[in-house]
């Protein structure tokens, strides 16, 4: 049951990451705009933003439009549930991954490394080895 929560956890972070993935091509808010059809433009309602399973009911296709939805957000939620798995108990590396994923796809889809994403996890990974990392061992 732990293993699932787990799981559904990495799910739910990983939907996250596809928003931030797609808005950072589109220089939309994260956070200011309800999620939104790539296609059509139409507000997704609470039930179509259920991480997977909406995907598989919907038949990968748009409940407004009916086009198909880009397999980047099945792939990337999968993907991070699993990660979640494998390191569940490592937080700080979670939060490292989460930018790797973004970074990754991100440069798959555009063959460019935003330094909007780069920049924050130099300085979350800096001050990490600085306050929690081996940085102490040598004072």
């Amino acid at each position: 049951m732990f293993y699932l929560l787990i799981f559904i956890l990495g799910l739910s972070v990983g939907s996250f990451l596809n928003v931030v993935i797609c808005r950072l091509e589109t220089k939309e808010s994260i956070v200011a705009k309800r999620s939104h059809c790539p296609q059509c433009g139409a507000v997704l309602k609470w039930y179509d933003l259920i991480p997977l399973l909406s995907f598989v009911f919907l038949l990968g296709k748009c409940r407004s439009c009916g086009k198909k939805i880009n397999w980047q957000y099945p792939v990337v939620e999968i993907a991070t549930g699993l990660l979640f798995l494998l390191f569940f108990n490592l937080y700080f590396y979670l939060i490292i991954i989460c930018f790797l994923i973004i970074i990754f796809v991100y440069d798959s889809r555009h063959y460019i490394i935003p330094d909007k994403v780069v920049f924050p996890a130099i300085i979350l990974s800096f001050f990490y080895s600085i306050f929690i990392g081996s940085f102490l061992n040598f004072l």
